[in-house]
């Protein structure tokens, strides 16, 4: 059972916090002000994978610690933290989880944050197809978005993803749409050739990413279906129409996920109802 025993002064500030900020991750307070620094990585991991806070009663500022430890060790740029936070996000494989919205939407920030040492780890545990498919599918929403912050690393996302799709048999219908999308978004031409492979066998969720046609449209391959937009040669005009129609697709699929995983949950409460 944690209790503020288990953590130094300065780190136990955190279980009493009253300044939480729900607001985006470029909003978050600096953290370090309270003293915290690389000295005290050890124990923000051990208060960012610490059970007994997540069970705590979600009244109690101490049940925020978890996301507190996690934004801290982004602004530290801990890289010996991104393993056992893939602890937490293996979380997300689990409808009952309280915190599964904020795992989804900033746990993903805090590997940018921590660098590209992430990838490599991030891609290990992609090709880890035991794993449950929303973490594995946060996974992939991370590396689809660190070039952005990291231009340099884009071939090294782009062959993460590529390599990983080529287990589209084992990978799961879900998880090879989100692979899709996030190499349209990377502009990976080069991988339309197993992508289309992967359509052609039916591994690819429709649902989540389209048809092979709107894949190669995005692509720019073949001409839109409609007439009243024109794709031009230039990369720059290509480039804006992939995303905007990207941002459409990943809306939908992420309301698609969480629409799944809440009655999956709903599903198991009843499941306990009929039990007692």
């Amino acid at each position: 059972m944690s209790s503020s025993s288990n953590y130094c002064a300065t780190v136990s500030q955190l279980l009493t916090y009253q300044d939480f900020q729900e607001e985006d991750f470029f909003d978050w307070p600096d953290y370090l002000k309270l003293g915290l620094s690389a000295e005290h990585i050890p124990q923000l991991i051990e208060m960012a994978t610490d059970e007994a806070l997540y069970q705590a009663d979600a009244e109690a500022s101490a049940s925020w610690a978890p996301i507190l430890a996690w934004r801290t060790l982004a602004q530290l740029k801990a890289t010996q933290a991104i393993s056992p936070l893939l602890k937490v996000v293996a979380k997300l494989d689990n409808p009952d989880e309280e915190y599964w919205e904020w795992i989804g939407d900033e746990l993903p920030k805090v590997f940018l944050s921590i660098g590209v040492e992430s990838i490599p780890i991030l891609a290990n545990y992609l090709s880890d197809v035991s794993k449950g498919e929303f973490s594995r599918i946060a996974v992939i929403e991370t590396l689809q978005n660190f070039p952005e912050s990291y231009p340099e690393v884009r071939n090294d996302c782009i062959c993460v993803l590529t390599e990983q799709l080529k287990h589209f048999q084992a990978n799961g219908k879900e998880a090879n749409g989100f692979i899709v999308l996030a190499l349209v978004k990377l502009n990976a031409i080069e991988s339309a050739d197993l992508i289309e492979q992967a359509y052609e066998e039916g591994y690819v969720d429709e649902a989540v990413v389209g048809d092979w046609e709107e894949i190669q449209i995005l692509f720019g391959l073949i001409p839109p279906k409609t007439k009243t937009r024109i794709l031009s040669s230039s990369s720059l005009e290509s480039s804006l129409y992939q995303s905007d129609e990207f941002a459409l697709r990943q809306k939908q699929a992420k309301s698609q996920a969480k629409k799944q995983k809440k009655r999956q949950k709903e599903a198991r409460r009843k499941n306990r109802a009929k039990k007692k």
